[in-house]
């Protein structure tokens, strides 16, 4: 080789050195420019990130609301039940024991009276008292509700010798009852029948119970 090769050799050494270096230093500036856009990019992945959360976390807390009310309903209806029952039961065979002429004439007027104002805030939609016939010698009731009783609601009551307790719906009506029945005994005889019919109304969160 010539003189004239080794200077055209060492040229074309320096320019692929000098490519070098100058892609080393540019590097470094590709990488700032490739991590600025990534920069630029994950905002917008971040926002989409917090809405995801955001409806994720809305969902978990009306889900726990909605099995909170449920939980707090199945409570209130089983408490509700519970105090119908046991008032039912207790009212029932607290009337029984009086003697049936009790609710004849003059003290019938007062019978009725006394429990309009205390009993009738409380749930009871209705009183019969029958003598040992079936027929009501007493008969206090809200609505004409007498008609919608299912007829084999009432003949059972009727026909019962204790204490006994049904639940059923007013005919053509939504509306749930609870009826109380039991004898009235006079010297070891039936001489009549008491019958309470309470309703027992749905359970609602915003009542103002």
């Amino acid at each position: 080789p010539t003189i004239l090769d080794f200077g055209l050799l060492s040229r074309e050494r320096a320019k692929a050195q000098g490519a070098d270096h100058f892609e080393s230093l540019c590097r470094p500036i590709l990488a700032a420019q490739g991590a600025s856009r990534i920069q630029k990019s994950n905002p917008r992945g971040h926002l989409m990130q917090i809405k995801r959360l955001s409806v994720i976390l809305v969902a978990i807390i009306l889900v726990g609301i909605t099995i909170f009310a449920q939980t707090l309903i199945r409570d209130e209806e089983r408490l509700r039940a519970q105090d119908i029952l046991q008032k039912g039961n207790y009212l029932v065979s607290l009337i029984a024991l009086h003697p049936i002429e009790d609710f004849s004439g003059e003290k019938n007027n007062l019978f009725l009276k006394t429990l309009a104002e205390q009993v009738s805030s409380e749930g009871l939609i209705y009183c019969f008292i029958h003598d040992r016939t079936g027929h009501p010698l007493v008969s206090f009731v809200n609505h004409n509700i007498a008609s919608k009783i299912p007829p084999d609601i009432s003949m059972r009551s009727l026909y019962v010798n204790g204490l006994t307790q049904q639940t059923f719906r007013l005919i053509g009506s939504n509306t749930t009852i609870n009826e109380f029945a039991k004898p009235v005994y006079e010297n070891g005889q039936k001489s009549g029948i008491v019958r309470l019919g309470f309703n027992v109304a749905p359970v609602s969160l915003f009542s103002s119970e």
